[in-house]
């Protein structure tokens, strides 16, 4: 299948490149919605922008981005209040989560737990329902106002640095 794209990508030309085969590839694989989420709750503006173009230019679908980026909200809402009524530091209050923090997710969580306010937290959470709201009246538009309300809590929190 990949070789028909590639074939009809590069009809009419002489030869096929390597730089061609990439971008008809277009490789979904490597873009996960970690990568995408991970950004946004770090304000990782370069890498947000990157991960979600490489998302969608795969073509894939912003509705189960949107319902990973709550979860992981949720998760961080969760762990914050934790932290608040504790008075631990956020990578005492990881280690103790229940379900644990993935490992090699770990640093990004505690950078995003202490860059996060509760009150934050809640703004982002109802910032991303509202999206999934709005992009379910209009499926036309799922892209552009998944895209949107992510970028704006991406650039929430680049700016809590």
């Amino acid at each position: 299948g990949e070789l028909e794209k590639l074939a009809l990508y590069a009809h009419g030309e002489e030869e096929i490149t390597l730089d061609m085969a990439r971008r008809s590839i277009g490789d979904a694989s490597a873009v996960s919605f970690d990568q995408v989420v991970d950004a946004v709750i770090t304000g990782r503006l370069a890498d947000f922008d990157d991960s979600m173009q490489a998302f969608i230019s795969a073509g894939s679908n912003p509705q189960p981005l949107l319902a990973a980026a709550i979860r992981q909200f949720q998760q961080l809402d969760l762990l914050r209040a934790e932290m608040d009524k504790s008075g631990k530091a956020a990578g005492a209050v990881i280690a103790a989560a229940r379900p644990p923090v993935f490992f090699a997710r770990r640093k990004t969580v505690e950078q995003a737990l202490t860059r996060w306010t509760a009150q934050g937290i809640r703004h982002a959470l109802r910032r991303l329902q509202d999206c999934v709201l709005e992009s379910r009246m209009n499926s036309a538009l799922t892209v552009p106002v998944a895209r949107t309300a992510l970028l704006a809590i991406t650039i929430q929190s680049a700016r809590r640095r």
